[in-house]
């Protein structure tokens, strides 16, 4: 006798993988395929699972297989950029080309947030005739913009000799630290350093550089801190009024927890 199943459902089997995945607190998602569950695992080991900001949307895209991605590849005249609640801005170090921001959301007459395109970031950074901006990633809304910024730390470079090339340029001068004194020495943008003797042993330098050109982080799962400090430039209209997903945001969260309710 033979059954047939009409409209059967995706079930997920136990494997080794599976131990492995509740190990580390990674379960497999239903229908997953084997495959896709070994790639997820192994992020878990590479990604930053922290409590900070770049931990918890890490953490976010492992549980829900989501991912982030390279969205908007910037180039042009050396920029600093940063990536807020408030939008993109593009900065010149040398304060010649004037400052670009570009939002990424905008307000109707209801007073509610419409997020704009990463399409749309792009065509602003293109419109200033200063920069380029090259969508290389499909278009998504621009909440879905990681927060961040180009200018970068390097931690503890060691430092053995006399003449060195630190393998970075855009060194931000005026930022190096030196773990111990040293001798007279000169440092460019292009990353030579140079002493008029040798550094003592077991020197380091730690400095920070502007990455450039630079490409944007965009995420699946997006994250909104209501105590970042560019919240308010968005947050509140010309007309002093709250934005209603600002409203909406603060009543779940008095919802969940009410000792954040006061007087």
């Amino acid at each position: 006798m033979s059954i047939t199943l009409t409209n059967p459902q995706p079930v997920n089997s136990t494997t080794y993988a599976d131990l492995l995945g509740i190990l580390v607190g990674v379960p497999r998602l239903p229908g997953e395929t084997s495959q896709d569950y070994f790639d997820r695992l192994s992020k878990a080991g590479q990604c930053d699972r922290t409590q900070d900001y770049q931990g918890m949307v890490d953490e976010i895209n492992l549980q829900l297989g989501l991912k982030t991605y390279q969205s908007i590849a910037l180039s042009g005249p050396e920029a600093t950029v940063t990536v807020t609640v408030a939008g993109v801005v593009l900065t010149d170090p040398t304060g010649v080309i004037p400052t670009l921001t570009s939002t990424l959301q905008t307000v109707d007459v209801d007073t509610i947030w419409t997020w704009r395109m990463q399409s749309e970031v792009v065509a602003d950074i293109n419109a200033s005739g200063s920069y380029i901006a090259t969508l290389t990633g499909q278009d998504a809304p621009a909440v879905q913009l990681a927060k961040q910024d180009n200018v970068l730390n390097v931690v503890s470079y060691p430092l053995n000799g006399q003449h060195f090339n630190l393998g970075r340029t855009g060194i931000i001068l005026g930022t190096e630290l030196f773990s111990s004194p040293v001798p007279s020495y000169t440092l460019t943008r292009d990353g030579l350093l140079q002493f008029n003797q040798p550094v003592p042993s077991g020197t380091t330098i730690t400095y920070q550089y502007r990455a450039w050109p630079y490409s944007l982080v965009a995420s699946e799962a997006s994250i909104l801190g209501l105590m970042e400090p560019d919240i308010a430039k968005v947050a509140i209209t010309g007309n002093d009024v709250l934005v209603y997903n600002i409203r909406e945001y603060i009543q779940a969260i008095m919802g969940q927890d009410q000792s954040y309710w006061g007087v």
